[in-house]
């Protein structure tokens, strides 16, 4: 029997028995729909999950200070249970990661290294209102060098003045503020508020700066939030991170850094590069060593977590 006479009964036997082919058809296409749509739905939430972390920063490296745990400092009880031996809570200053130790990894890894953020929390302070004293403003004072600066307002534009500077303004009484907190407090356009003085309280003590720049206050978080009244708002007050540093008498040292990976860079390997490298400055430190982590190994992991989630469902589905 050719072909033609298969496909003619194959039509004759459609048409006798109409409503089963209909059935049968409509069983086939919900079911190819479905595996098409819980597919799709899938890939979706592995991009906007991959988008999502790239946005919080998936080069970077984070690099902290951490309590060895080793025979040296544990005890073993009578079952064989190792115990750790309680620790001071906080390095002392010669335990601090120091300039001169991230000057040396720059050095080394010139190709990989996109550049080094820093960063001194500070504290929130307080000033008042333009036109009413009675308004308190809220500002958290951060103290950071250039790198953590671009990194935390790349996505908000600079609109007047200058980013801070690592050698000039050493020591000097300036800060960047966004375009609300010039709106909040001084009561001018941006441009004219480059330059002016500004006075925070923080712990009954009275600090001033002097604007260098002003970038674009992102109120994403302020309508997902649903904040109405602008003058609750606390915005981010940056300053040098030597004058942060000075402002809380911290130590010549950091206890976390966070190492940009320059583009092209393997940052899942270069993570443990980076956590060798600035571990060898702690090998005869019996207290403390250097441990360094990134998201990408997270995201790597929660990418293949969810693929494997999605082909299960579309196993299920098409089954």
């Amino acid at each position: 029997m050719g072909f033609f006479e298969n496909f003619g009964l194959a039509l004759a036997s459609l048409k006798s028995n109409k409503m089963r082919s209909l059935l049968t058809m409509l069983g086939i296409i919900i079911g190819i729909a479905s595996v098409i749509a819980i597919v799709t739905v899938g890939n979706s939430m592995t991009g906007s999950y991959t988008s999502s972390m790239s946005g919080m920063g998936v080069n970077n490296i984070t690099v902290s200070l951490t309590q060895k745990s080793s025979s040296d400092d544990a005890g073993t009880t009578a079952k064989g249970v190792t115990l750790r031996r309680f620790m001071d809570s906080a390095p002392s200053e010669s335990d601090l990661i120091t300039d001169a130790m991230i000057a040396e990894f720059v050095e080394t890894f010139p190709d990989k290294v996109d550049s080094v953020q820093l960063s001194q929390a500070v504290g929130n302070a307080t000033t008042t209102k333009y036109g009413d004293p009675a308004t308190t403003i809220n500002a958290k004072i951060s103290g950071v060098n250039n790198a953590t600066l671009q990194g935390n307002v790349k996505n908000s534009p600079l609109l007047a003045g200058r980013f801070l500077d690592d050698t000039r303004d050493v020591g000097r009484k300036v800060c960047v503020v966004s375009s609300k907190f010039v709106e909040q407090t001084m009561g001018c356009t941006n441009s004219q508020a480059v330059g002016q003085q500004v006075t925070l309280t923080m712990n009954n003590m009275p600090y001033t700066f002097y604007v260098e720049g002003v970038y674009k206050y992102d109120d994403t978080m302020d309508s997902m939030f649903g904040t109405v009244n602008s003058d609750t708002i606390t915005t981010e007050f940056y300053i040098p991170i030597t004058v942060a540093r000075s402002m809380v008498d911290a130590g010549a040292g950091y206890q976390s850094i966070t190492v940009v990976a320059a583009n092209g860079t393997n940052t899942t390997s270069f993570v443990t590069t980076t956590g060798s490298y600035f571990a060898s400055y702690y090998t005869r430190n019996n207290t403390w060593t250097v441990q360094a982590n990134s998201l990408s190994s997270l995201m790597e992991e929660m990418t293949s977590m969810l693929g494997t989630i999605s082909l299960g469902i579309s196993a299920i589905a098409a089954i």
